[in-house]
């Protein structure tokens, strides 16, 4: 971050980086955070008077482009089960990301969120034709309509329009149910599975039960806004690095696996390193990664 305020997450390489800018740091918490003992040095000599050449440089920290920045747009085929407040800003946010001609189709048991759709939603998207389908997110059969196989991501909601909406374990057993429906689809298509699955939970510890289904990744949406609250309590400065990542054109961040990063390094991308706790919970697919 620059001493003017302005966050530059990925700046160009031969960017000079003076002594009242601040370096953004990668870390469980800030007490795990160490300085480096060139830099205690380098602080040591300062305040005794011997100023030496500046440590940091551009060859400090390689600093590159986002690994998909410049990429043109596709046309995705995408599907949402369930609904809730959030669906409209995903929809509208998907239509920032995909090409004009893509599809975006509902699977939802209510009439009032059916006309929501069909009479305000559908005027407010301008790249994605949007089709909604009468069915539970707990029915297999409804389910097995839609095939799957022809869609780039489904997103699963937490379904606000249940009896038990306000109860967190009937929200997220619908989904662990709906999770279990669509493995059983995958495994019996004996079709490689080729989309990604992201799924809402409003309680971490049932992430472990779904671990065991096809979801490729969880969003835990009280966890996510708890860290995102607590982060900004101990520097409010947070806020400006999440307002550069989140833009539709910021930088994205992507696991995959150390070889593949070993050799992006080479074209200007910029690689964090991390080990998974155990074998079980290694599983990378090269997707896109919210900021935690």
């Amino acid at each position: 971050m620059l001493s003017d305020g302005t966050v530059k997450i990925f700046p160009r390489l031969i960017i000079i980086i003076n002594i009242d800018d601040q370096i953004i740091v990668i870390a469980e918490d800030d007490g795990k955070i160490i300085l480096s003992s060139d830099y205690l040095l380098r602080i040591n000599n300062e305040h005794s008077g011997l100023v030496l050449s500046s440590l940091i440089n551009h060859n400090t920290i390689l600093l590159s482009n986002s690994m998909t920045r410049g990429t043109t747009k596709r046309v995705e085929r995408n599907l949402v089960l369930g609904w809730n407040n959030k669906a409209p800003l995903i929809a509208k946010e998907l239509d920032s990301y995909v090409a004009r001609g893509s599809e975006l189709h509902v699977l939802t048991n209510s009439d009032k969120i059916t006309q929501f759709i069909n009479e305000q939603l559908v005027n407010e998207l301008t790249e994605q034709k949007i089709f909604v389908y009468s069915g539970s997110l707990t029915n297999r059969f409804d389910l097995e309509k839609l095939n799957l196989f022809s869609y780039d991501y489904v997103i699963l909601l937490a379904n606000e329009e249940s009896e038990q909406q306000n109860l967190i374990e009937e929200a997220d057993a619908e989904c662990l149910i709906c999770l279990l429906h669509l493995k059983n689809i995958i495994d019996k298509s004996n079709k490689e599975k080729t989309f990604s699955i992201v799924a809402e939970m409003y309680d971490i510890r049932n992430c472990q039960l779904a671990n065991t289904t096809c979801a490729d990744d969880f969003i835990v949406s009280p966890n996510l806004i708890s860290k995102y609250i607590s982060q900004l309590s101990e520097n409010k400065n947070i806020k400006k690095v999440y307002d550069v990542l989140l833009t539709v054109d910021g930088p994205e961040i992507y696991s995959c696996l150390a070889s593949i990063a070993l050799n992006l390094i080479g074209l200007g991308e910029q690689c964090m390193a991390g080990r998974f706790s155990s074998e079980s919970s290694a599983k990378v697919n090269n997707h896109a990664l919210p900021p935690e």
